[in-house]
């Protein structure tokens, strides 16, 4: 009895690379041909190995992220800070629930350094949580809606409009009763260029070459998107991909995430494909 879309709770992986990858550019410490230390499979962080799930080698922001390279977002997100990566978050409509016309809707958690101090100490955590939330792992818990939403936002200029379930209700007659208006909830705080630059990144993952979303092509339309590896602590890797299509002319969003099974270019992606081939064979 546990709705997963609204009150299902998830560690994103690096589905949050889009919103570290904004944060960036917002804060002004990345550019589309910015370049880090070059990625060797792994990174020193505060005394610990940080690793990532390949070897990349030298890479600018835009094939970072359609490689989906840890190392470069490690570095990325401790440019940004900790505080300042959940500030964007909670702005984006993570860690509150969205306000969808059903009761059931968790709120999820975005760490920031108040909430990391009661629960570890001052003394209790570093630098390498700041890492952890810049590829979505660590404490950082989302809904496959908010993700949803936040997509939705970034498709519509930043709009953040409420999702519905109910659109109209007629009675015995056919006679309208009520409908949906639609409604605002605020603005995200990034520049049309970064969440423009954001729309070619999620193309690239999909249908560039290297991008880790390419299970999702196929032949009926294109598909943007991008994967997500979550670790668990309690099982298997939960797979995520985060996507929309039409990519020139959207016209559904599709989060997908299938609990304990793999990765997500792998698992979750190829479903993306088949769910636009039907709604495009509908149509």
């Amino acid at each position: 009895f546990l709705n997963r879309c609204t009150d299902g709770v998830y560690p994103p992986g690096s589905t949050f690379k889009i919103l570290t990858t904004l944060a960036g550019l917002q804060q002004g410490v990345v550019d589309s041909q910015t370049y880090f230390q070059e990625c060797n499979g792994s990174i020193m962080i505060s005394n610990r190995i940080f690793r990532c799930w390949e070897t990349h080698y030298e890479l600018n922001l835009l094939e970072a992220f359609k490689q989906s390279c840890d190392v470069y977002f490690y570095q990325l997100g401790m440019k940004i800070g900790l505080d300042q990566l959940a500030k964007y978050a909670y702005l984006s409509g993570f860690g509150d629930n969205i306000g969808i016309d059903i009761f059931e809707e968790s709120n999820g958690l975005v760490p920031d350094s108040k909430y990391l101090n009661k629960k570890y100490g001052r003394n209790g955590w570093g630098i390498g949580q700041t890492a952890n939330l810049s590829i979505g792992q660590g404490d950082l818990l989302v809904t496959p809606l908010q993700m949803a939403a936040f997509i939705l936002a970034l498709l519509n200029d930043g709009e953040k409009i409420k999702p519905f379930i109910v659109d109209s209700i007629l009675d015995k007659h056919g006679e309208l009763r009520y409908r949906q208006k639609k409604k605002i909830d605020g603005q995200l705080v990034f520049s049309a260029l970064a969440m423009d630059f954001i729309k070619k990144c999620m193309f690239e993952a999909v249908n560039g070459e290297k991008g880790t979303g390419a299970g999702a092509k196929n032949s009926y339309c294109s598909i943007s998107g991008k994967t997500g590896s979550a670790e668990n602590s309690s099982g298997i890797t939960h797979a995520w991909f985060v996507s929309y299509f039409p990519s020139e002319n959207p016209e559904v969003i599709c989060v997908i995430v299938i609990e304990n099974s793999g990765h997500g270019g792998e698992i979750a992606a190829p479903f993306a494909s088949k769910i636009a081939e039907k709604w495009m064979n509908l149509k």
